[in-house]
């Protein structure tokens, strides 16, 4: 998994998403020297300033489809998107990093039909079940996530990781709505957010492009 990293990440050119620069091996080490990111990780500004306003969070959720975007069109899937997964840039903003379970879309040797990949917490249903997914299990994540900035706190609880799988898998968790309903957010952003953690992958955007266009219009419309 780690040289299939390297590989992945070598081939990787876009600001969105972090520089990998060399690779080598010290006796029975493997290493890599990636860019240095001048900041903080999404999650640590997460815990030390809570939620977000609706247009930081309109920002970063563009910036992390325009990445995810980059990535899909390479025909990879991420699988890890996660708020500690983001770095934040002092000048180039939200950076997503960590590619470690990133898989090519029609690569069936590295994961298994019913192994589970990625964070429980930030995990799609279908990854939640174990079944093999597309790009649209990284729109699920990166919804979560969003959901996570308006609210400033986690978007699926739960006391073991089995109880937050459930929830998952139920739909059991704050959705777009919910936050309108709270003012933490636009209508137009809640129904894109509601849009993103459809149970059924089917029901989700087209692609991590179209999110990001999507975001761009809201911004633009002063969300």
């Amino acid at each position: 998994r780690f040289r299939r990293e390297i590989v992945l990440m070598q081939a990787l050119d876009h600001p969105r998403l972090v520089r990998v620069y060399s690779a080598g091996r010290h006796g029975r080490l493997y290493y890599y020297a990636m860019e240095f990111i001048d900041g903080i990780t999404l999650a640590q500004r997460l815990r030390q300033a809570g939620a977000t306003s609706e247009r930081l969070a309109l920002r970063i959720l563009e910036a992390l489809a325009e990445a995810l975007a980059e990535l899909h069109r390479h025909e990879l899937i991420h699988r890890d998107v996660k708020p500690a997964n983001v770095l934040i840039h002092r000048s180039r903003g939200p950076i997503l990093t960590d590619f470690g379970l990133a898989r090519h879309s029609a690569d069936l040797q590295l994961t298994n039909v019913g192994q589970l990949v990625g964070t429980p917490r930030y995990m799609s249903p279908e990854l939640v079940q174990g079944e093999r997914a597309d790009h649209r299990a990284d729109l699920f994540s990166l919804g979560l996530v969003t959901i996570e900035l308006l609210s400033g706190s986690r978007a699926v609880t739960g006391k073991t990781t089995w109880e937050v799988m459930q929830r998952i898998v139920a739909g059991k968790f704050p959705t777009g709505a919910t936050l309108v309903e709270a003012g933490s957010c636009s209508p137009a952003l809640g129904t894109l957010l509601d849009a993103m953690l459809a149970v059924e992958r089917e029901r989700r955007p087209g692609s991590a492009k179209a999110v990001a266009e999507l975001a761009r219009e809201l911004l633009a419309a002063g969300g």
